[in-house]
């Protein structure tokens, strides 16, 4: 078959709609049809598409602008939280009020039976003290060379989730309220049980899959990794203390392991070590 390429082709061009394609009568046209077909079928009431669909067939006039409401989803959250989900401008924060917190009383058996699973559980991935050191400690009214009250409260407060006893657990909210009490007394000089005391701190608010959580996660996080570098931990030598060593690698794999999740840059480079 042979085209005539004598005949000029016949091209009809529409104007453009003022808005761009598509334009707002065939929008509403395909609506029309569309709800001429559901009501047809008798699915249009109370239907999800119907009520979709109908907020284009319905001119209303536009409401005035009002104030940002908290969504369904997030109605019971905390102040906190609810800024943790939805970080704009326009929302005004607010600002916490400190207020003093006991120590959460521990008889002596549940802090031995703490340190057991620590040993169980923690001490496997991070292995830097051993039984007789957080003992000693615990005998000496919580501080030795290498203890602190901050690091064994911190540690108390990791391992109380292994916890199959329920007065053990519910021990976790206090704990951290105490915890995040004693943190600003320690960072006026670093230390190694600080810095221990940092990570157990990290690693728990990370173990609670929080939102509201992760920003002080990270921000413990970096304060434990100042610290490093404030003693010098990123260039040790091998002969080194054992002690300190370990707490260096346990923060550097942390720092990784944090960085990769978030999203986030490394605080420690390489290239300082």
């Amino acid at each position: 078959m042979k085209c005539d390429m004598t005949v000029p082709l016949q091209v009809n061009f529409l104007s453009p709609p003022p808005l761009g394609f598509p334009s707002s009568q065939l929008v509403t046209t395909r609506v029309k049809e569309i709800l001429e077909a559901l009501e047809h079928e008798h699915t249009a009431q109370n239907h999800g598409a119907h009520l979709v669909i109908k907020q284009f067939t319905t001119h209303k006039k536009k409401p005035a602008p009002q104030a940002p409401t908290i969504p369904r989803i997030l109605q019971g959250y905390s102040m906190a939280r609810i800024f943790s989900f939805h970080r704009q401008d326009e929302q005004k924060d607010t600002y916490p009020v400190p207020v003093f917190v006991a120590a959460p009383h521990l008889v002596v058996e549940d802090q031995l039976y703490l340190i057991e699973l620590y040993e169980h559980y923690i001490n496997r991935l991070y292995p830097l003290y051993s039984m007789d050191t957080l003992k000693e400690a615990l005998y000496n009214d919580m501080s030795t060379p290498d203890c602190s009250p901050l690091l064994l409260y911190a540690l108390f407060l990791r391992t109380a989730p292994f916890s199959k006893e329920k007065r053990i657990q519910v021990l976790a909210a206090p704990l951290l309220a105490y915890c995040s009490q004693l943190v600003p007394a320690y960072i006026d000089r670093p230390r190694l049980s600080t810095i221990v005391a940092l990570l157990l701190l990290t690693e728990y608010l990370e173990h609670t899959l929080l939102a509201h959580q992760l920003t002080r996660a990270w921000t413990w996080m970096g304060m434990a990794l100042r610290m490093v570098q404030d003693m010098g931990l990123h260039r040790q030598s091998a002969s080194s203390p054992q002690l300190s060593i370990r707490v260096f690698w346990a923060a550097f794999v942390k720092d990784r392991l944090m960085s990769m999740i978030y999203g986030r840059p490394f605080m420690l480079d390489e290239k300082d070590m």
